[in-house]
């Protein structure tokens, strides 16, 4: 609530602290890894894992902020660890995602899997040789989701895309530098 403002509200004049406090909420918010319901030794309990997610968008329906929720928890979601089967996300990040009532959790989860990326380097004549492994990643992820998890296969298939589209990309900036331009 210090972040964001209601969707139906007024925007509202925040004074040195509050901007303090809502800045501290926002880093916080957005460096968050850890999955819901992680206990100390680094698994992760599926009750409470879907009881925290079930409960923040209680919260935030309730405050008029669960679109912004939404998106937030796809982008936590999408530094879940992989499945039992191999598979990623793991079991109960797919469930939340593919029973997500609108798009939103699945956009955030699509923002953040592109955002977890971070920075990256390589060779002036590298190309797209790194999105291309990004690209068959995501897809096979996506084609062993598409019977299980149907919306979610979609949106791994859009990372994917994406990231063939930006291999494309890089691959033809090396040409044009190596043609000279």
């Amino acid at each position: 609530s210090l972040i964001y403002r209601p969707a139906n509200g007024e925007p509202r004049e925040a004074d040195e602290a509050t901007k303090g406090a809502a800045e501290t909420a926002w880093r916080v918010l957005h460096a968050c890894k850890r999955q819901p319901g992680t206990n100390r030794d680094g698994s992760i309990d599926p009750e409470a894992f879907a009881a925290f997610i079930a409960e923040a968008r209680r919260l935030a329906e309730e405050s008029d902020r669960l679109v912004v929720c939404d998106i937030t928890l796809g982008e936590i979601l999408a530094h879940a660890p992989e499945g039992s089967d191999g598979i990623w996300p793991f079991e109960p990040a797919r469930d939340a995602l593919e029973n997500s009532p609108g798009d939103e959790m699945l956009s955030g989860f699509q923002t953040g899997s592109f955002n977890k990326r971070g920075v990256y380097s390589k060779g002036v004549f590298d190309g797209g040789v790194q999105e291309r492994d990004l690209a068959t990643y995501y897809r096979s992820q996506a084609t062993a989701l598409e019977i299980s998890h149907p919306r979610l296969a979609t949106a791994a298939h859009s990372l994917a895309k994406s990231y063939d589209r930006h291999g494309l990309m890089e691959d033809l900036e090396v040409r044009l530098r190596r043609e000279g331009h």
